[in-house]
């Protein structure tokens, strides 16, 4: 969810443990204020972790986001063809069969 709460430093004193356990099931971030001046973040381990990786990636890697960037361009140039697709131009018509039941097994819900 990942949504993101304000309150004053005193009001998230008082609810500490609220917090806690409101960041730990829902994945909420809190943004605690000190006359009206964001000061602090309370966010979950994980999500602090995450973000901790993340910078120490970027730190060493300092040209990795321009380098993405660049990927998913090229990416956005390409034509793809579906796989089914391009075992027929091939001339595997049974594989491609084989190939769209599997998928369309796939995406069948399932009865109970």
């Amino acid at each position: 969810m990942n949504s993101k709460t304000t309150m004053p430093i005193t009001e998230g004193r008082a609810r500490l443990y609220e917090i806690a356990e409101s960041i730990s099931k829902s994945g909420k971030k809190y943004v605690l204020t000190e006359r009206g001046r964001p000061t602090l973040v309370i966010m979950s381990l994980a999500e602090y972790e995450g973000w901790q990786e993340t910078q120490d990636l970027m730190r060493n890697f300092p040209r990795l986001a321009q380098e993405l960037y660049e990927r998913s361009k090229d990416y956005e140039k390409v034509d793809f063809v579906p796989l089914a697709s391009a075992l027929r131009q091939k001339g595997l018509n049974k594989i491609a069969q084989r190939y769209e039941k599997r998928l369309s097994n796939r995406n069948t819900p399932k009865r109970k």
